[in-house]
Formats: structure tokens, sequence, C-alpha cells
């Protein structure tokens, strides 16, 4: 219906040292500050965005940041490893709330939750965690449920 179209133009780059939060390896990588314009019919701009990210050069895990490069130039090892976060694809994200909306179907959402765990990054985020509870929760639904039936079963009787 609507003809949407994106533009990315690379803005400005720095080489930046950069602490790994997935596989914890310090190098030099370069940081890209990329403008992304979002165009209706081609022509009118509706939405721009800019972000700054670099991908790690021993695990290829993509990190992003709102903060500018030259904000970055300045900044130290630590402090630049912390503007940094996890760059998670949507499907990914889909696994893990697709899980948790089939949650009562046990056996669906315990593999929902394993393809979400094994897809996601190594590294400590809400997603990852999410994924991690859900698993566990899934597996316990129907033997808790089994459990409460019974109980209850027995007081009846």
């Amino acid at each position: 219906m609507y003809n949407l179209t994106e533009e990315r133009e690379i803005v400005d780059t720095v080489e930046l040292e950069f602490r790994c939060r997935s596989c914890s390896e310090t190098n030099l990588t370069d940081v890209l500050r990329i403008k992304t314009v979002d165009k209706l019919l081609g022509v009118i701009p509706i939405w721009v965005t800019s972000e700054s990210t670099l991908k790690c050069p021993a695990c290829e895990t993509t990190f992003r940041t709102k903060t500018d490069t030259e904000a970055l130039r300045n900044m130290s090892l630590d402090q630049i490893s912390d503007q940094f976060n996890l760059r998670i694809g949507l499907v990914e994200k889909f696994l893990v709330v697709a899980g948790w909306f089939l949650f009562y179907t046990g056996p669906i959402a315990v593999v929902l939750f394993l393809i979400a765990w094994f897809k996601l990054p190594k590294v400590p985020n809400r997603w990852r965690s999410a994924a991690k509870f859900g698993f566990i929760a899934a597996l316990l639904f129907f033997p808790v449920m089994f459990a409460f039936s019974f109980i209850l079963d027995l007081l009846r009787g």
C-alpha cells in the first residue's frame, strides 16, 4: 500500500579499542556512525535515526550505541565497553515472546525457548534471562499442575 524505503549512510568512522562482553577479547575495531533515513514514496523523509555500530573481530558479535563517535574518542576502554549494547535480532525476540504466549502448551514452549536460548548471544541480557526462565517454567508447569491436581483429588477423596 505505502512505499517505504530506507537509506543508510556512513557518516563517520573511528578505530577504537573495545572489550567484547561476548568473548572477553580486547581488540582494535572500527566503529561506524550510521545515519538511517526512512522515506515515504522514496522522497518524503519520515524517520531519521543515527547509531554507532561495531562488530567484534574475534566473535563477530554486533554491538550498537546512540553515542556519537566524537564522544567515544574521548572515553576510556571501560567507558567505551559500557556504552555499547548487544544487538538482538527480531527472530530471537519473537521466539522468546512466542514461547511466553504459548507457555501453557508445554512442549511447544520448551522447544521455542530452547531455540531462542541457543540463538541468543552468550552474554547476560534480559532476553537471554527471559528465555532461560521461560524454559525452566515451561518444564515445571505440567508436573506442578499434575501434583496440584493430585493433591486436590486426595483432599476430596
